[in-house]
């Protein structure tokens, strides 16, 4: 599962060569993983919802929403979910040694504050 394609992850790190896009596949494919694991929950969705013509979400049969999807057919990323997932790529791509450069809410872990900021709204909270 990626949140983002490989383009759009060379536009948002200002990339023109393709020596390295391995590396940026792996760290794409580890940023939407910790993403996703932020989004744990069951009712947190880092998918849109799909809706009918008056703007009303969509559910099935059995009560569970109704993902919007794209032309291919896949399902459609938040653009929270997205851009969040671009922010904790770039930091994996300028900190390759592991020093995360902004800043962190231990309350969250260890995804920067922007990151958490983006997320929050769709992430349910859990006590342990």
């Amino acid at each position: 599962m990626m949140y983002v394609t490989l383009a759009q992850a060379n536009l948002h790190l200002r990339r023109t060569e393709t020596v390295d896009d391995a590396d940026v596949l792996l760290k794409i494919e580890a940023a939407s993983e910790a993403v996703a694991h932020f989004l744990s929950h069951e009712r947190d969705t880092p998918y849109i919802q799909a809706t009918n013509s008056a703007g009303q979400a969509l559910f099935d049969s059995a009560g569970y929403p109704i993902l919007a999807e794209d032309s291919a057919g896949n399902p459609i990323v938040k653009r929270t979910v997205q851009q969040a997932t671009l922010l904790l790529l770039g930091e994996f791509y300028r900190s390759r040694d592991g020093e995360q450069q902004g800043g962190i809410d231990p309350t969250f872990g260890m995804l920067p504050r922007p990151v958490v900021a983006l997320l929050y709204p769709s992430h349910t909270p859990v006590i342990a």
